[in-house]
C-alpha cells in the first residue's frame, strides 16, 4: 500500500500529532507498505527527506497573511496532490486541517480516499480551531467529506457524531506508543546521575508544548506548595513554545526558578522519562496525549487533569490520579500525595506499566489503521459496519 500523509508540519518542527505520524509512518515501513510524507517547506531544511524510511516532501507554500494564507496553502497542496496522484492509494491527513481540504478536493478528480484523523478534542479541537478560521463554514464541510474518521478518544468519536458524521465513516484507534523504547527503569538515580542531573532530588517531570493549551502555569503555581512539603523534589519542563519565556519569569517571580528547569526539546526522551519520579500533565485539552501515554509505558505514576481524553486512559487511583482543571491546589495536593506514598506510587507506576503495554502498542495500533485503510479501499468496510 502507497500512503500519503498530508500535514502543516513534520518532524523536527513537531508536536504530539506530528510525532504521532512519524512513529505510525515508520510503523507502517517496517510492516511492508511506502509512507510518503507532503507537508510546508521550511527554510534550512531540504526540500525532499527521508526519515527512518518515511519519505519527506517539504513543498507546501502559503502566504503568510490574514485571508491568504488558508486558500494558498489549499492550493499549493491540491497542485501536488494531481501532480503525483498515480503515486498514492491512499490519503492521510494527521489532523482535521487544510490539508484535509486540499485532499478532499483532489478526491473528486482522483478518487484517491481520504482519512482524516483528528487530533484532539473539547475546547482546542480540531473541528472548533476549523470553525474559526476565515471561510471556516465552508471549509469544515468539505474537510467533513473525508471517506473515513480516525477518533483517537471516545470524546473526539462523540464530537464527529454531533457534526453530523454518520457511524459507519468513523473508527475508533488510539495512539500508539513504542512500549520496546518507553519501559521502566530499574535505577533512577544512576540515570539521573547521567543526564547531569541531581540524583537525589525527587523529579517530577512535564513534556508538552509550552502554549496555553497545556495548562503549564498551574503547574508552576501549585510548585511552592510541593516544595513546602517535599523540599528535595525538583521539576523538569521539557518542550518549546510561545509561552517559554513568561513560564520562566513566573517561575522567577514565584521564587521556585532554583528548583525549575527548563530543558527545551530533548531526543531521545525516554532517557528523561525513566530518570523521573513523577510524570504531570495539567493540560486543558488532549485528543490523547503521547506524552501520557510513553510516561505509562515507562511505568511512571502520573498526574493528569480530567478532560474526555485523559478520562479515557487514567482510573483515578488505580492507574494514575486525576485532578480537576485551573485548580493548581488540588494538583499540588495530588503530586504531594504521591511523592510520601511510596507504596501507592509504586502501585500506580506498576498498573500505568501494564494498562500502555496491552492497550496502546505501537505495532498493533498500526496494524489496526493498516486493516481499516485496506477495507476502504477494497469497499469492504461499510459492509463490515453495516454487518
Amino acid at each position: 500500500m502507497n500512503i500519503l500523509m498530508a500535514l502543516p508540519h513534520f518532524y523536527p518542527h513537531a508536536g504530539g500529532a506530528e510525532y504521532q505520524a512519524l512513529r505510525l509512518g515508520r510503523e507502517f515501513v517496517r510492516q511492508g507498505h511506502k509512507v510518503t510524507v507532503i507537508t510546508r517547506t521550511i527554510r534550512g531544511l531540504p526540500s525532499r527527506d527521508a526519515i527512518d524510511g518515511v519519505i519527506v516532501f517539504r513543498g507546501i507554500q502559503a502566504v503568510e497573511r490574514p485571508g491568504l494564507f488558508t486558500i494558498t496553502y489549499i492550493f499549493s497542496l491540491l497542485a501536488f496532490l494531481l501532480r503525483y496522484r498515480r503515486n498514492f492509494d491512499l490519503i492521510l491527513t494527521p489532523l482535521l486541517a487544510q490539508d484535509t481540504v486540499s485532499a478532499v478536493l483532489a478526491r473528486r478528480i482522483t478518487g484517491i480516499p481520504v482519512v482524516a484523523r483528528l487530533a484532539c478534542g473539547g475546547e482546542y479541537s480540531d473541528l472548533r480551531r476549523l470553525r474559526g478560521m476565515i471561510f471556516g463554514k465552508r471549509i469544515l464541510s468539505t474537510a467533513l467529506n473525508s471517506d473515513g474518521f480516525i477518533a483517537i478518544s471516545d470524546q473526539i468519536h462523540h464530537e464527529l457524531l454531533d457534526a453530523g458524521i454518520e457511524k459507519d465513516r468513523i473508527v475508533s484507534i488510539p495512539n500508539g506508543v513504542d512500549t520496546a523504547l518507553y519501559v521502566p527503569c530499574n535505577d533512577r538515580r544512576r540515570q539521573r546521575e547521567r543526564l547531569g542531573l541531581d540524583p537525589n532530588r525527587r523529579t517530577v517531570v512535564f513534556m508538552g508544548r509550552l502554549e496555553l493549551q497545556k495548562g503549564a502555569e498551574y503547574l508552576l503555581k501549585a510548585w511552592p506548595e510541593v516544595q513546602a512539603t517535599v523540599p528535595d523534589a525538583m521539576l523538569l519542563m521539557i518542550g518549546e513554545g510561545h509561552r517559554r519565556a513568561s513560564l520562566e519569569k513566573m517561575a522567577t517571580e514565584l521564587g521556585i526558578a532554583k528548583d525549575v528547569r527548563f530543558l527545551g526539546v530533548v531526543s531521545p526522551s525516554n532517557v528523561y522519562l525513566q530518570a523521573a519520579d513523577l510524570f504531570v500533565l495539567p493540560s486543558l485539552a488532549e485528543g490523547m496525549s503521547n506524552a501520557l501515554l510513553e510516561a505509562m509505558a515507562t511505568g511512571l505514576p502520573c498526574v493528569a487533569v480530567r478532560n474526555g481524553s485523559n478520562e479515557g486512559i487514567i482510573s483515578d487511583g488505580v492507574n494514575g490520579l486525576l485532578v480537576s482543571p485551573r485548580n493548581e491546589a488540588v494538583l499540588a495536593k495530588a503530586l504531594i500525595t504521591i511523592m510520601t506514598d511510596s507504596a501507592l506510587s509504586g502501585r500506580l507506576g506498576r498498573e500505568a506499566r501494564t494498562f500502555a503495554a496491552s492497550r496502546y502498542n505501537l505495532t498493533a495500533i498500526a496494524k489496526e489503521h493498516l486493516l481499516f485503510y485496506a477495507k476502504l479501499l477494497s469497499g469492504t468496510w461499510a459492509a463490515n459496519k453495516e454487518g
